[in-house]
């Protein structure tokens, strides 16, 4: 500061509070621009989070959907194996019952050249 004989210089000040003022200016239009920007930005954020919550709203459902799957195959899995118990069980009554009507064929037919009869067509 500049200090006449009668004290500090008033236009000095003067001239200071006008380049302190204009700085002010200059950077509360920065900051003005900065607070847009910033408003902007919140605005693609709470986007971006309506979006997520869309998206795991949507993957909630497709794992709803996938356990109840899961859940049937299960039940296709135990139904399956219950069928190919059965079907063994089934397999080795039919395949028995082949043997014996194979094991009394064989009989009937030596009991028929025995006897010297004609075979009975079946």
């Amino acid at each position: 500061m500049v200090q006449g004989a009668n004290g500090i210089d008033i236009a000095a000040v003067y001239d200071l509070l006008v380049r302190v003022s204009g700085r002010l200016d200059v950077m509360a239009h920065r900051l003005d621009n900065l607070e847009r920007q910033g408003d902007g930005q919140t605005d693609k954020l709470n986007e971006l989070v309506a979006t997520v919550n869309d998206h795991t709203r949507k993957l909630d459902e497709l794992a709803g959907v996938v356990n109840r799957h899961g859940q049937r195959l299960e039940d296709v899995s135990s139904g399956l194996t219950e069928v190919k118990r059965a079907l063994s069980e089934y397999h080795g009554s039919v395949m028995g019952q082949g043997i014996l009507l194979t094991h009394v064929m064989t009989r009937v037919e030596r009991i028929e050249r025995h006897l010297n009869l004609d075979p009975v067509p079946l």
